[in-house]
């Protein structure tokens, strides 16, 4: 009777590691070793340079522009120097320093007279306003004697004095229906899109004539 032999303890052998050798004797093999994931290939030198390159050239490029602009800008200045001044700024910087000066005296005198808005009845409102109007009447007078330039910058300067005499006589309708007993609110002319105090505004903030400003007290 043939002995039955006792199988040894210890680990399996993993599967595809055995196969049959000669005369039916398992014999194993090697498998090659596997990993989870392929390793990243090295980056190619070359694909590196030509990257530095091409920002290098970008920089270049950019600098390249920012100096032609820059003298393009510089050139254009020097040949005109009002190319890039606001709408309605005078070159000639003499006539609105002499008219901020006249406006910070008429303004001193209208100061003297209080204010319209606080006056204590509709006809002394009339009153005050009427005061603050020959004072503004004096003011613009004055401005307009002023020497102005002979190109089309003296037609600005031209149109800015309509436009305050255009003002005053608002104010001075305004003051006559508040003196009728009508006490309703300031109505003013446009020309154009905007109201014409601001349009005087607008020329006088322009130019650095702060004092030019209209009153805003109606």
């Amino acid at each position: 009777m043939a002995e039955r032999s006792e199988d040894m303890p210890g680990p399996r052998a993993p599967a595809g590691r055995t196969s049959m050798g000669t005369g039916g004797v398992a014999t194993e093999q090697e498998l090659p070793a596997t990993t989870a994931s392929e390793a990243s290939p090295a980056p190619d030198p070359r694909l590196q340079r030509r990257r530095k390159r091409a920002t290098r050239v970008q920089l270049v490029v950019l600098v390249l522009n920012l100096v032609f602009w820059g003298a393009i800008l510089g050139w254009t200045l020097l040949r005109d120097p009002s190319a890039y001044l606001p709408p309605d700024r005078l070159t000639d910087r003499a006539l609105p320093a002499t008219a901020e000066e006249r406006c910070v005296d008429g303004r001193s005198e209208i100061a003297d007279l209080g204010l319209p808005l606080v006056a204590d009845t509709p006809v002394e409102r009339a009153e005050t306003i009427d005061a603050e109007n020959e004072v503004l009447v004096a003011m613009v007078d004055d401005l307009a004697e002023l020497d102005r330039p002979a190109d089309e910058q003296g037609a600005w300067v031209a149109t800015w004095i309509e436009d305050w005499r255009t003002h005053i006589e608002d104010r001075q309708r305004w003051a006559d229906r508040v003196r009728a007993g009508d006490d309703g609110p300031f109505v003013e002319r446009v020309r154009g899109n905007d109201q014409v105090s601001s349009v005087v505004d607008n020329f006088a903030e322009v130019n650095e004539m702060e004092s030019c400003a209209t009153l805003e007290d109606v």
